[in-house]
């Protein structure tokens, strides 16, 4: 008891610092996403909200300030929003795929099995790894479809080289989605090894997360260039 007592004392503290230092982020980069990028960054803008509104929730859980969201307890809360979370993050890689390859009239077929391509990935993960217990099952399915997420931002960051953008917001944005997927993917693949590995999978999915706000901030930085470029929907 001893030595656990100091050592939960200290990871509450990181994680209350971690709590703060993101939502500094989320103010920072919604103020400046709204303020200069809201019209060619829609979708990202949608993304941060979300991403917003769900740290907010499980903070309130956390704290025991309610024990319920509309019937849902934390878990089932958690794989919720995380579902909804990855639909939007692959609806926005695939725009931004999508915007890269625009003007390349023989591409035009990469958009319908993309998005088939995301579907029934996400649906036969589902379904490879169902499981009765809920947060391995869903576990399972985040690990390997943020996996698939990290490829295809893969292809996305090779598009966007090979075409030699100038664009620094959209390199950064991709940049930010690659970390975060990244971070996912190893941190989900620790938790399910063992519980000794539990802690870092976790250190490692919110260190990602902050480093993801982080690099976006730097993204929607109001660069005179970045102003006078014609709208865009991302």
């Amino acid at each position: 008891m001893e030595i656990k007592a100091p050592f939960c004392c200290l990871m509450e503290t990181i994680f209350n610092t971690f709590v703060f230092v993101a939502f500094v982020l989320y103010v920072l980069v919604l103020h400046r996403l709204v303020r200069f990028y809201l019209t060619e960054y829609p979708l990202s803008l949608c993304f941060i909200l979300l991403l917003l509104f769900s740290g907010v929730v499980q903070v309130m859980f956390r704290y025991n300030v309610i024990h319920s969201f509309w019937d849902y307890t934390y878990t089932e809360f958690y794989w919720a929003s995380d579902l909804v979370k990855y639909a939007l993050v692959s609806t926005l890689v695939i725009a931004l795929i999508l915007r890269a390859l625009a003007g390349s009239g023989r591409y035009r077929w990469v958009r319908r099995w993309l998005i088939a391509g995301t579907v029934l990935t996400l649906l036969a993960l589902v379904l490879i790894h169902q499981d009765d217990r809920l947060t391995r099952w869903m576990t399972n399915v985040m690990r390997n479809f943020s996996f698939v997420m990290m490829l295809m931002n893969l292809l996305l960051w090779t598009l966007l080289v090979k075409k030699r953008t100038s664009d620094r917001t959209l390199l950064l944005v991709t940049a930010g989605l690659g970390l975060q997927m990244a971070g996912e993917a190893m941190g989900h693949s620790l938790r399910l090894m063992n519980q000794a590995t539990l802690l870092l999978g976790n250190l490692i999915s919110v260190l990602s997360h902050l480093c993801f706000l982080w690099v976006w901030y730097l993204a929607f930085q109001p660069a005179r260039q970045n102003l006078k470029r014609p709208g865009a929907t991302a």
